[in-house]
């Protein structure tokens, strides 16, 4: 945290083009990750959490206060988990 001249809080951040964050695997489920889930016995489906997912994933925005973002937050590729009928975290951006 840095503080200005004018006794106001300086905030500092770097624009990141989406179409970069969406070429990159991520390890783990967090806030700000688009996750790509298969609900035991269905077709597998995106969600987003606590990020505007791009249109051409036709991802569920999800908040990470939520009780299915709060399972999903954690969690590894190929991991399934006890919420609902259950899901199998497929892939993670």
């Amino acid at each position: 945290e840095e503080i200005g001249k004018s006794g106001h809080t300086i905030c500092r951040f770097k624009l990141i083009k989406l179409s970069s964050i969406l070429e990159k695997e991520i390890d783990k489920v967090k806030e700000g990750v688009i996750v790509l889930v298969e609900p035991l016995g269905k077709e597998p489906k995106w969600f987003s959490i606590d990020v505007e997912p791009p249109a051409s994933l036709n991802a569920q925005l999800l908040s990470s206060e939520g009780a299915f973002a709060k399972q999903l937050i954690g969690q590894k590729i190929g991991t399934t988990i006890n919420f609902g009928n259950g899901f199998k975290v497929l892939e993670i951006k």
